[in-house]
């Protein structure tokens, strides 16, 4: 889905993108901030900036570029606490697999919860895959 930044209306959004690692099986996730809604990119004017966590680089915002998909807006009365929740994100550019991904950074800003449905979805799929190695031996 193209994003059209001039159709966008002010605000933070969450978002995503086939990622380029892994063949594109799994997604890259992020926050995009129009119109400088969180008020910490000031210099960029009303261009759409994309704040995401990724491997061996942290903490990484830039102009919006590339396929985007808009999984949701920050409703107008919670973009204070998202943005202070952006504000401490900000501040840990660890990047780690199970505990501070691209979808966890993502998710605490705009909904609040570090939470990663693809990790879920891989240890759901482990917890299966070993379940049937057990339940198969003699």
């Amino acid at each position: 889905m193209y994003i059209n930044q001039y159709e966008l209306t002010k605000g933070l959004y969450l978002v995503k993108k086939p990622a380029e690692k892994f063949w594109g099986f799994v997604d890259h996730y992020a926050v995009m901030d129009v119109g400088n809604t969180s008020g910490l990119f000031s210099d960029v004017g009303q261009k759409p900036i994309v704040i995401e966590k990724m491997e061996g680089k942290g903490n990484v915002f830039g102009y919006l570029s590339g396929e985007w998909t808009i999984l949701g807006k920050v409703r107008d009365h919670q973009v204070f606490y998202a943005t202070l929740r952006l504000i401490q994100a900000l501040h840990d550019p660890t990047y780690n697999l199970f505990g501070n991904n691209c979808e966890q950074f993502a998710r605490f800003i705009a909904e609040g919860r570090k939470t990663s449905e693809q990790v879920n979805s891989l240890g759901a799929f482990a917890l299966f895959f070993g379940a049937v190695l057990l339940l198969s031996q003699d």
